[in-house]
């Protein structure tokens, strides 16, 4: 999904927090959200087990400094989190994740609507993408933070394997 333009305003309710991670202290939080938010906890959860490489990739783009790390605090206690890239005036918003115990917040659409608003008006980014299932409640959400469907990856796979 590509968002396009410049995004309107948007304050965070007071309760809520976004910091960056800038210290392995940061970083330990952001994982331990992580490891919760994909770890299919509950019976209707179609993660299964949280992979050590999906723990290690975002180690390592950490340490990279090329992708940068956020954690939603709740009253001080890490509670979500989102990952950004950045090249040049593109971005894109990945691995948005929410611990099972504060689900149904929204809390995914007040960060996303949150970094459109910050890359767009904070970095001058005027391209952002993220990644979706079609149909999802994922995709209602980007689409409520401005976001539009703009490429249907299952249908560019299945071309691919038909010629």
């Amino acid at each position: 999904m590509i968002f396009n333009g410049k995004a309107n305003n948007y304050i965070l309710p007071d309760y809520l927090k976004i910091k960056k991670c800038k210290t392995t202290k940061d970083f330990s939080d952001f994982e331990k959200v992580t490891s919760l938010s994909y770890s299919g906890l509950g019976p209707n959860e179609p993660y299964g087990p949280f992979p050590p490489e999906y723990d290690e990739a975002a180690r390592r783009a950490f340490k990279s400094k090329l992708i940068e790390s956020y954690v939603m605090l709740y009253n001080e206690s890490p509670v979500a989190c989102v990952m950004i890239g950045i090249l040049r005036e593109f971005a894109g918003i990945y691995a948005a994740g929410v611990i099972p115990s504060h689900r149904g917040r929204c809390y995914t659409s007040i960060m996303t609507k949150y970094f459109a608003n910050f890359l767009s008006n904070k970095r001058g980014i005027k391209t952002a993408f993220c990644q979706t299932e079609k149909d999802s409640i994922n995709e209602k959400i980007f689409k409520y933070a401005g976001f539009e469907t703009y490429a249907l990856c299952t249908d560019l796979v299945l071309k691919s394997y038909l010629k």
